[in-house]
């Protein structure tokens, strides 16, 4: 009972049942069956009706222990793993203060590029020599610690993990490819090197690719490519030649990442996007110059220019240069996040200056920024002799060079140009279709991609705790509960969408080109097939190494007859399968590393000692939505913007009814129940959504939704949000995660009722949305030209097609009311939580007791105060102590009974020695003291702020809890 919840289950596949009669498998008949079962079809009408009509079905018997059986007439992998997800989800239910979430997730650590040179000392600074370090006042907060860490701290911390070198720095004793440098490190491109004092001596060692360097903060320092999108698997510290576009820059990483959870996902809502890489949306090139001379004249201008009284009189936001006169935008003290936003078009700055701006060409604003990258504060005015372009055929060139390599720009996808673009419309409809036109925009010249965790992936387990349990937690952190989400696969059912495109989803290639795979949907190619793919060799050339030789080596090979691609589902019905599948590994097992060095560097950011946990609680929750154009009989779902804020009850509208999109595994807009777990539950789904209840009000953390497929009816996106919002929620302080702090300071918008064609439009019920003001400050953080990203009908989709936009949302609100009056129908709603309840109520009828959705009384039912402080959550509390009472007693009992023989048989030396090796007498004390820890009055204090149980499951009609378990003696 000390590891173990009481809750076991059984999954059985038996294809050949599908033949098995309705009335063996205890159906009714039709004329004595309930009007619930008449709806769903579990009755016979003939004694020879098979089951399901001869189709793939399951039967499932389950008890209060959570002990649960289930039949399964097919053998396809989905159904299986689908029935351990729902036993799964019904063990949290029975056991309590635990959830089964349909969710993705990542851990999301922030990256920078420090340039070519830099002091670790200056981290969070302004530098007095070298690159300006100062990477803005977000980084300096991000990466600060409650006090100064010392190499000292890191040696104390890590102990006989670590092996301190000769040199005074120390390497991981897990991973060689770790070290760990002092607080004064200096590194440098130039020499190659890395360079500290140490008791008065200067230690100097060479600068390693694929080594991670970790400074007593946590932060970590890698030399690495920009311009390569590659895997980099394994260690080493081997380099390959660069390409033509790739140079060598030091990366930063923070030692904090953003714990992003993606919960109650719909199909197609980018569960799984939010934790893959964002490299290969990436393009590298060169910077061009139009003529070096000219511009460098333009850009000596933008440096010096006066830019003291570009604000108005009536302006709420600060300078982006703040308060201190600046003669330079060089000044060390101007970060280029300041330099985005001075050129960023802002409706506080004057007239005069946003048509400055809008003079300025974005190249030359890139080129800018390249300037003050590059820049080191030795140069002084003497910035131009450092960049040059060659001469091509006796003229000045327009590619940028610095030093003997060309300058990197980088380009990054957000969404694929059509023929409905206002600004840079496509001709021709075929090319819209094959989906090759991209829309790129210009990221920043200090920005690298995220350093990603992946942590969840559709079956996740989580749990809410009171932060006053725990210990070692950020400094910042001020939540009075936090959750956190644990994966519980460890290999992960994807569906590559993006890997019919050769060469694009590295990932899926080195995952698919590895022997001892599960793959399923895709074409068994046999030689003949595969010849065919190599000898068209343009079409080869752009598969990745690893899947060339995959092919290739099976063309040389006698065994086995057939190979599949990454770029080739299998044929169905004559065409490719838009539901590819394959059994990837989960990345703790392919990249322990990755978590190793993650939880390391945060242990020494917080200075938490070895064998104490390392808590990383949930930072971020964002939901993923599906939208689609009308096609056919299948309605419009494209009212929503790029990112959405819903208030709890809104919320709950909305992950109530889960409504989707079409997408590459539905057919259509519909239900996928509550939390999108309709399919997946053995319990009325209401207990679901009365645990999530909870789990949200208790961590009172802003729930946002991100779109994927199309925003609006005009603009395809497919998954790019979904891949950009871990930048974007990374680079964010803590109070501005905050929905409450976003619309204070006017970074979301109320969306507003509309009438169209004279009816009025609830769009309300869609909460706020990001408006123009929050793409400038928080996609700024990423992109150079954060203004042009997304398109002003973007951002408020009702621009592109009012009709489209008010049937998308009547057909939300239509479904709502469709799921809640199922609730209604079939009691779940009576055993809802009172906030829950009233809310089904509103969302059928349109009020509750007098009250609507706007009401005050209905809305204070959702607060954390409120809720805490309710009578029915201490009833989940005190339900939550009865059960553990109950199940330590059973666990107890069977253990007292098992040693009971061998204690009393003087000969039973081999009952003895299992007694003795696994402990038990101490086992059985342990329990005891857990048991009358559990029996207390405080018991119920120390469950405050948790989830609790939910009375409702032993209670509810037909469940048949009320009956008695029978001693595990009998």
């Amino acid at each position: 009972p000390q590891h173990w919840s009481g809750c076991a289950g059984l999954v059985v596949l038996a294809p050949h049942l599908v033949r098995v009669k309705g009335k063996d498998v205890g159906l009714p008949h039709k004329s004595q069956a309930s009007e619930r079962q008449l709806s769903d079809g579990l009755y016979y009408d003939k004694d020879d009706d098979l089951y399901n009509g001869g189709s793939a079905f399951k039967i499932t018997a389950r008890d209060a222990r959570g002990v649960v059986v289930t039949i399964i007439a097919d053998n396809y992998f989905g159904y299986c793993k689908k029935e351990v997800k729902t036993q799964l989800a019904y063990a949290t239910n029975v056991y309590g203060q635990a959830e089964e979430e349909h969710a993705g997730g990542c851990i999301a650590y922030p990256c920078f590029d420090l340039g070519e040179e830099v002091d670790a000392g200056n981290l969070g600074k302004v530098a007095a020599s070298g690159n300006a370090a100062y990477l803005g006042s977000t980084h300096a907060h991000l990466s600060a610690s409650l006090a100064p860490r010392t190499f000292d701290d890191t040696l104390a911390i890590l102990g006989d993990s670590v092996v301190v070198q000769e040199e005074g720095h120390a390497v991981d004793r897990e991973f060689s490819d770790i070290h760990y440098v002092p607080e004064d490190a200096k590194f440098s491109m130039l020499t190659q090197s890395v360079r500290w004092t140490i008791k008065g001596k200067e230690s100097t060692v060479n600068l390693k690719p694929r080594v991670t360097y970790v400074i007593p903060s946590g932060y970590k320092i890698e030399m690495v490519k920009k311009g390569s999108t590659a895997l980099n698997k394994g260690a080493g510290t081997k380099a390959s030649k660069s390409g033509v576009y790739e140079t060598w820059h030091l990366k930063g990483t923070l030692a904090e990442g953003a714990n992003l959870h993606k919960p109650a996902t719909v199909s197609g809502g980018g569960k799984s996007e939010i934790s893959k890489r964002l490299e290969d949306m990436i393009k590298y090139g060169p910077v061009y110059v139009n003529d070096v001379i000219e511009d460098f004249d333009a850009i000596q201008v933008m440096l010096s220019k006066d830019y003291s009284n570009i604000m108005l009189p009536t302006a709420e936001t600060q300078h982006p240069l703040g308060t201190t006169p600046i003669a330079s935008l060089l000044d060390a003290r101007v970060s280029m996040g300041a330099i985005v936003n001075l050129f960023t078009p802002n409706p506080d700055f004057t007239t005069e200056h946003l048509a400055f701006i809008d003079s300025v060409p974005t190249y030359q604003r890139e080129l800018l920024s390249v300037i003050k990258q590059y820049y080191k504060a030795e140069w002084k005015e003497e910035w131009r002799q450092h960049f040059f372009t060659d001469a091509v055929n006796g003229a000045l060139g327009h590619e940028l060079k610095y030093r003997d390599s060309p300058v990197l720009s980088s380009v990054i996808r957000v969404g694929f140009r059509s023929r409905n673009d206002a600004r840079v419309p496509l001709q021709s409809a075929e090319t819209e279709s094959l989906h090759a036109a991209w829309k790129t925009y210009t990221l920043r010249q200090d920005f690298f991609p995220c350093s990603k965790l992946q942590t969840e992936d559709d079956i996740t387990a989580s749990v809410v705790v009171p932060a006053q349990a725990l210990k070692g937690v950020n400094f910042r952190e001020t939540r009075a509960s936090l959750k956190f989400s644990q994966n519980c696969e460890f290999r992960l059912f994807q569906r590559p969408d993006d890997a019919i495109h050769r060469g694009y989803d590295k990932m899926t290639e080195w995952d698919m080109a590895k022997p001892g795979n599960f793959i399923s949907n895709f074409e068994p190619l046999d030689r003949k097939a595969v010849e065919d793919i190599v000898e068209e060799v343009i079409g080869f050339e752009k598969f990745t190494e690893p899947m060339q030789e995959r092919l290739s080596s099976f063309l040389e090979a006698g065994f086995p007859q057939h190979v599949v691609s990454s770029a080739h589902p299998r044929i169905v019905n004559g065409k490719p399968t838009a539901n590819p599948r394959y059994l990837q590994d989960s990345m703790e097992i392919t990249d322990p590393r990755a978590f190793h060095l993650g939880a390391v560097a945060t242990r020494l950011a917080r200075h938490v000692p070895l064998g104490e946990a390392v808590h990383t609680p949930i930072t971020g929750v964002l939901c993923g939505r599906r939208n689609n154009q009308a096609e056919g009989k299948i309605p419009a779902l494209a009212c929503h913007n790029p990112v959405h804020y819903y208030e709890l009850p809104e919320l709950f509208m909305e992950i109530t009814s889960s409504m989707t999109g079409k997408s590459p595994s539905t057919t259509g807009a519909g239900s996928e129940g509550a939390l999108t777990k309709g399919p997946f539950n053995m319990l009325n789904q209401v207990h679901d959504l009365n645990a999530a209840v909870v789990s949200y009000a208790m961590m009172e953390t802003s729930v946002f939704i991100s779109s994927a497929g199309v925003i609006g009816p005009k603009k395809q996106v497919d998954h790019d949000i979904s891949l950009l919002v871990p930048e974007v929620w990374s680079r964010m302080r803590e109070e501005e995660r905050s929905a409450d702090w976003l619309i204070s300071n006017g970074f979301l918008d109320k969306i507003p009722d509309i009438v169209v064609n004279g009816e009025k439009i609830a769009a309300s019920v869609l909460g706020y949305r990001i408006n123009s003001k929050f793409v400038a400050a928080f996609f700024g953080r990423v992109f150079q030209n954060p203004h042009l990203v997304f398109d002003p009908d973007m951002l408020q989709p009702e621009l592109q097609d009012e009709t489209s936009y008010a049937e998308s949302v009547k057909t939300i609100i239509a479904t709502n009311k469709r799921v809640a009056e199922m609730y209604l129908k079939d009691g779940g709603a009576d055993m809802a939580v009172p906030p829950l309840k009233a809310l089904l109520h509103i969302m059928a009828t349109g009020e509750y007791k007098g009250m609507t959705l706007e009401s005050p009384d209905f809305r204070a039912m959702w607060t954390r105060d409120n809720i805490i402080k309710s009578e029915w959550y201490m009833d989940r509390l005190k339900m939550m102590q009865s059960k553990e009472v109950e199940r330590l007693k059973r666990g107890l009992e069977y253990t007292q009974n098992f040693v009971k023989g061998p204690d009393s048989c003087a000969g039973d030396w081999k009952g003895q020695q299992i007694v003795q090796d696994l402990q038990l007498h101490a086992r059985i004390s342990s329990i005891k003291a857990q048991l009358q820890k559990v029996q207390h009055a405080d018991y119920l204090e120390f469950l405050r702020g948790s989830l609790g149980v939910d009375p409702a499951i032993y209670t509810a009609p037909n469940n048949n809890y009320e009956r008695v378990l029978p001693s595990v003696l009998n």
